[in-house]
């Protein structure tokens, strides 16, 4: 599922690289993983916080933009919440938790 998220965050990278919202060249390592409270969604991502010095922009800011333009080809995002100073806050839509289940299942 991780990967699944790490696409999303990519291509929306990708966009607003190409768009001119962000001048960024390299892509940080960002993480993706459970928040601390399962009430704030299926996964957290810090990347807007680790390009704040590079982007010289408020890590808020830099969340706001990828929520705003956020590609999600597959449509496994059901939405996407900024906590704090810019964490993204994931939920996934659950027909794609449910596929993941059923592949473990299978497995």
């Amino acid at each position: 599922m991780r990967q699944l998220i790490a696409t999303v965050v990519d291509d929306t990278l990708a966009k607003l690289k190409r768009d001119g919202v962000l001048r960024v060249t390299e892509t940080p390592a960002y993480s993706i993983d459970p928040p601390k409270n399962a009430a704030h969604g299926d996964f957290a991502c810090n990347v807007a916080l680790l390009l704040q010095k590079a982007e010289g922009k408020p890590p808020r800011a830099i969340a706001e933009a990828l929520v705003a333009h956020v590609v999600d080809v597959h449509g496994v995002i059901e939405k996407i919440d900024i906590a704090g100073p810019g964490f993204l806050n994931i939920t996934l839509r659950a027909r794609v938790i449910q596929r993941v289940v059923l592949d473990v299942l299978r497995a």
